[in-house]
C-alpha cells in the first residue's frame, strides 16, 4: 500500500512546532525580564523585547533547520526551560 501522506505535511508540522517553541521562548524572556531586569517596569519590558527580537530568528532557524529531526526543537525547548527557570529563580 502506498502512503497517502504528502511530503510537505512533515515540513508544515516542523514549521508549526518551530514557530510555537520559538514564540513561547520569546514570551518567557519578555515576561522574565520584569523579574531579573532593571527595576523600572518599562525599561525591563523594553530590555526583554530587545532580547526576544534578537533571539527569535536564530531560535526559529535552529528549531526548523537542524539536520536531525528533533535535535533543533529539543534545543529550543531547553532554551525555553532555561528562560523559565531564570524567571522563577529570583536572586
Amino acid at each position: 500500500m502506498k502512503s497517502t501522506k504528502k511530503p510537505y505535511h512533515n515540513w508544515i508540522f516542523r514549521a508549526l512546532v518551530a514557530t510555537g517553541l520559538t514564540y513561547a521562548t520569546a514570551h518567557v524572556i519578555v515576561t522574565g525580564a520584569l523579574v531579573w531586569g532593571p527595576t523600572d517596569r518599562h525599561d525591563a519590558t523594553v530590555l526583554g523585547q530587545m532580547i526576544a527580537v534578537a533571539l527569535f530568528p536564530a531560535l526559529a532557524v535552529i528549531a526548523f533547520g537542524a539536520q536531525a529531526r528533533w535535535r533543533g526543537p529539543l534545543l529550543v525547548c531547553g532554551c525555553c526551560l532555561l528562560a523559565t527557570l531564570a524567571t522563577l529563580i529570583v536572586l
